[in-house]
């Protein structure tokens, strides 16, 4: 595993955002074309509710020859603590967004997994085109500074949700508007 190096990269600690159970986390590569020959970049480990977690991305696609490989691929990793037990589950959502300089083609994606001591990581293979990543146009690479948010939540049980259910807990309405409803007005 290459490690992102650690004077291109800088990883934000988690925030909250509004809701005391969602936290954001910032991380940014700078000197992106530069380090695009890598297989597999991992972002500094960083803790949310109580789990140790890293990003995974890869900028040349996940695997060279398959459908994914003109796809950049990020990934959300679990760290179990320490001796944990075989029965190791965590349940989270989370979202990852692809900053652009363009709003108009800002890529965000969400999901739910429930992360066990055999599966840690979970992700898309193809969050984004590389040839969009790289267009100019497209705004993603501002000063060759590549930029991804996650927003996360873990979970108190370990059922499944949609991409729709997902997002939905990874927003809170009232934080992310200002407004209350008509009740509370």
């Amino acid at each position: 595993v290459r490690r992102g190096e650690r004077m291109h990269e800088e990883l934000d600690p988690p925030v909250a955002t509004g809701h005391p159970d969602i936290f954001q986390v910032t991380w940014r590569i700078r000197s992106f074309k530069g380090s695009k020959n890598k297989g597999k970049m991992v972002s500094t480990e960083f803790d949310v509710g109580g789990v140790a977690w890293s990003l995974n991305l890869y900028p040349q696609g996940v695997e060279k020859h398959s459908t994914h490989s003109e796809q950049l691929g990020l990934f959300l990793d679990s760290t179990p603590h320490g001796d944990t037990h075989p029965e190791y589950k965590v349940s989270a959502c989370f979202e990852f967004t692809v900053i652009s300089t363009n709003l108009a083609v800002v890529k965000q994606r969400s999901l739910h997994h429930n992360f066990t001591q055999d599966d840690t990581t979970w992700g898309f293979h193809s969050m984004l085109k590389l040839s969009t990543l790289h267009d100019p146009a497209s705004g993603y690479l501002p000063g060759d500074v590549l930029t991804v948010t996650l927003r996360v939540r873990v979970l108190p049980d370990h059922s499944s949700l949609t991409e729709q259910a997902a997002r939905l807990l990874l927003h809170d309405a009232r934080a992310d508007t200002g407004f209350v409803g008509l009740k509370h007005s």
